[in-house]
């Protein structure tokens, strides 16, 4: 068999399986769940429905996010090793979020993240290798992980960083059910999990 021939076969394969896992990525998965659900406005929420909404984020409580110190209220820090066959491969995340608000001009509504990992687009926040050692937030960031930045002949791991967030007055959509909830002994309207979960993107094409 011709390498020509191989290559017919094994492109068309490759091409396939990259495509599946990009489709079927959770950040994608979440933007196709969003573009299928038209926005409502804040103020037409009514408890029990399962609704989305598209506003601005409004910070409550405060979180700066790992490796560049974001005001956000939620963040998600992964790690990905360089590997010989497989490409770049996720080998650590960590993420933390609080109750946050979403505002448009017909009200706002609460949304808690909980303990969820949010499919948002991380920011690429550098590299480390073996000429290039990991900087103290870096490597803090690692140790939060319980990672290592060395293999295991001592030489430097090939990483790279990313840090996703949201941040204070950044557009997002959100998809959940909504709920009457008191804050601070105050009614206030919120979207929560219920059965069929939360959904969050701050990507673009997923607020109409």
């Amino acid at each position: 068999m011709s390498e020509t021939t191989i290559l017919l076969i094994v492109l068309p394969v490759f091409l396939l399986i990259a495509g599946s896992m990009w489709w079927f990525s959770p950040l994608q998965v979440a933007k196709r769940r969003l573009q299928a659900v038209p926005a409502t406005e804040i103020g037409r929420l009514r408890p029990g429905e399962r609704r989305k909404v598209s506003g601005a984020v409004v910070l409550d409580t405060v979180l700066l996010s790992p490796l560049d110190g974001r005001r956000c209220a939620y963040w998600c820090a992964t790690v990905e090793e360089k590997r010989d066959k497989g490409g770049w491969v996720e080998v650590g995340a960590l993420w933390e979020g609080v109750p946050f608000w979403v505002e448009e001009p017909t009200g706002r509504v609460r949304v808690d993240p909980g303990v969820d990992r949010l499919a948002l687009a991380g920011e690429g926040f550098g590299c480390s290798g073996v000429q290039d050692d990991p900087s103290p937030e870096e490597a803090d960031l690692l140790a939060r992980m319980g990672l290592s930045a060395t293999g295991l002949l001592g030489l430097n791991r090939t990483l790279s960083y990313k840090v996703a967030a949201l941040e204070e007055g950044e557009q997002v959509a959100v998809l959940g059910t909504v709920e009457l909830v008191a804050i601070g002994g105050e009614p206030a309207v919120a979207l929560v999990s219920g059965e069929e979960g939360l959904t969050v993107s701050d990507a673009a094409d997923v607020h109409q």
